[in-house]
């Protein structure tokens, strides 16, 4: 170790100092570096000369090994340079300094004057990264990133030597070497979205140092734009670690490029030698983030049966980037019947339920609006808490959403019951025809006629206006009428009532199929029972079956179709007679017993006494 004259008579070995190489702490030699050093002379005028065994072959003759060649000294300090060749072998070998009076010295044999100094030197290998060059530097003579291997501090769990640096369109370049792959350091997280906080886990072995990283979030092929290093000089030990980082709002979605560089020295730049250490350059996928957020409200949240409501459904980008390929998924349940769409963006399809954006600009949104029908079946819940929920749902988006949180948006609809009509269609019973409909409150009931009330899924149309009460119970039970109504007379309808109400009804008196205009009336019920309400057939009424309706709501002034918010609606046949002009009959023959009928023969007996 060439310490022999150091620890004989006193140590005289300290007129050579080798220095730190440049940006690192390291006073070793490293392949194809410039090493300082100081060299000092008790007096000026003396000549230096010297040579290193780089081939540590144990002498100083091969070409190349004499490194100073009668260099002149000053009195005191020299500072002088020494550049290691790239066929240096690595590790320790020897290095003699001879100064004297007289030039052209050999590392053996007499000199007049003067010292020799041997010293023990030791040359490292470099690692170096692989990202692609150009545009990043490299190689070597660009000042790439390079670290000498003069400690056991390393990124993952091996590194290897490099020659120069292996720039790689893929930075494969140093994993795909003869040396092996040592690129074993860094994983990034699978999702890196722009303008969120990313993550990678970094491996490190052979003790303690700081990281340093950069990604080139421009992708301009540097990493010296602001931002672009996501690690400064973080301390780090032996073991595996999840470090975090931002990823900026500006970064360039796609395919970049990183570097990750440890040692034990801080400050280490993107670019230049390490004392010690790794380089590890790795490519990385960012994604462009879209926060899409859904939202959906509905007009009326407790409409009737029947009732006709809006859906409205938001798709907004967040941002921070646009969105493109946005599909929301939002499909009707079987209880709505869509009467229409209208889309501020793009198209929806009733029969798949996919509206089908397309592209959203950071922070703009996109309306729908579905009109629907309440219209449930026999399968959807009845009753009280007839809930049915509607959600709209982002099934398509080309870029990462990174928060899904906010992609379902769904709106209940606790539709009331109702009570329906029954006579035949021609009235407008049925729900399709606007037929009448009376809300049935969840909680119980208040205002109807007669007794009871039950609830329909439609109107009930039938020939004789008795479909209701053959469904469900028997609740058309609220109205009494004549057997037969006179034309040309008046008299009056027993109407019973649970509460005070106002009644609208109607009568086809001309036997129409409807009831048309002058054929409704109107009549406010004191309700607590049975009430007696008018009603006259005008001359004009056509004989024979005819239909009446009869509507109890506590809003009043209600046609024989449409909605009402509570009360009842019952459906009834009635005859309708008279009596018609007097017959002029032959003979005056009439019968007592039938006065609207001529007797066509009389038969007379008599009998004498």
């Amino acid at each position: 170790n060439s310490d022999g004259d150091d620890s004989s008579g006193g140590d005289d070995e300290n007129g050579v100092t080798f220095q730190p190489i440049t940006g690192t702490t390291l006073t070793d030699l490293v392949l194809g570096e410039t090493s300082p050093l100081s060299v000092v002379a008790s007096v000026g005028g003396g000549y230096l000369s010297a040579w290193i065994d780089y081939n540590a072959d144990g002498d100083w003759d091969d070409a190349g090994e004499k490194v100073f060649n009668d260099q002149s000294l000053s009195a005191g300090a020299n500072n002088l340079n020494l550049n290691v060749p790239l066929s240096a072998v690595p590790g320790a070998t020897f290095a003699r300094f001879r100064i004297s009076s007289a030039t052209g010295l050999s590392p053996s044999g007499a000199a007049l004057d003067g010292e020799v100094e041997d010293y023990q030197v030791t040359i490292h290998d470099l690692d170096f990264g692989d990202a692609p060059e150009p545009p990043y530097a490299t190689l070597r003579g660009s000042d790439g990133a390079r670290h000498a291997l003069s400690s056991p501090l390393v990124l993952g769990a091996t590194v290897d030597a490099d020659g120069n640096g292996q720039p790689d369109e893929s930075s494969a370049g140093d994993d795909n070497d003869m040396d092996g792959d040592d690129e074993d350091g860094v994983v990034f997280a699978s999702n890196l979205l722009v303008g969120e906080v990313g993550s990678a886990t970094v491996t490190v072995s052979g003790g303690s140092g700081f990281l340093n990283a950069w990604i080139d979030f421009t992708n301009d092929g540097d990493w010296n734009d602001a931002g672009e290093q996501i690690l400064t000089d973080v301390p780090v030990n032996s073991g595996s670690a999840l470090i975090m980082f931002n990823i900026p709002s500006t970064a360039t979605p796609g395919g970049l490029y990183s570097r990750f560089r440890i040692a034990s020295d801080s400050g280490v730049t993107v670019d230049g030698l390490a004392g010690d250490g790794e380089v590890e350059d790795y490519p990385v996928n960012i994604f462009p983030a879209v926060d899409l957020a859904v939202a959906k409200t509905v007009d009326v949240a407790t409409p009737v049966l029947g009732a006709t409501v809006t859906f409205t459904v938001v798709a907004t980008n967040t941002g921070p980037n646009d969105g493109t390929g946005i599909d929301i998924s939002d499909p009707l349940p079987s209880a709505f019947t869509l009467l229409g769409a209208t889309a501020s963006q793009g198209t929806y399809t009733g029969g798949t339920g996919l509206w089908s954006i397309g592209s959203l600009t950071a922070l703009s949104s996109a309306t729908l609006e579905m009109t629907v029908q309440v219209l449930p079946g026999p399968s959807d819940p009845m009753g009280p808490g007839g809930f049915i929920v509607n959600s709209a749902t982002v099934t398509a988006i080309n870029e990462t959403d990174p928060n899904l949180a906010n992609n379902v948006a769904s709106v209940g609809v606790d539709y009331r019951d109702a009570d329906l009509g029954d006579a035949p269609d021609s009235y407008s019973t049925l729900i399709a025809s606007q037929g009448p409909i009376h809300a049935i409150p969840d909680t119980t009931p208040t205002l109807f006629l007669g007794a009871s009330i039950d609830s329909e899924l439609d109107g009930l149309g039938s020939a004789d206006a008795t479909g209701d009460d053959v469904n469900g119970i028997d609740d058309e039970d609220g109205v009494i009428l004549p057997s037969t109504l006179l034309i040309g007379s008046s008299t009056s309808i027993i109407v019973d009532s649970s509460t005070a109400g106002e009644l609208d009804y109607f009568f086809d008196f001309n036997r129409d199929g409807s009831f048309s205009a002058g054929e409704s009336f109107s009549f406010s019920h004191p309700g607590g029972g049975a009430v007696a309400v008018p009603i006259s057939a005008p001359l004009s009424a056509e004989l024979g079956t005819t239909f009446a309706r009869f509507r109890l709501s506590s809003a009043g002034g209600l046609g024989a179709t449409g909605i009402a918010e509570d009360g009842e609606v019952e459906d009834y046949s009635i005859e309708l007679v008279g009596i018609p002009p007097s017959l002029i009959c032959p003979n005056n023959y009439t019968a007592d017993n039938d006065p609207g009928e001529c007797l066509r023969s009389v038969a007379f007996s008599a009998s004498v006494s």
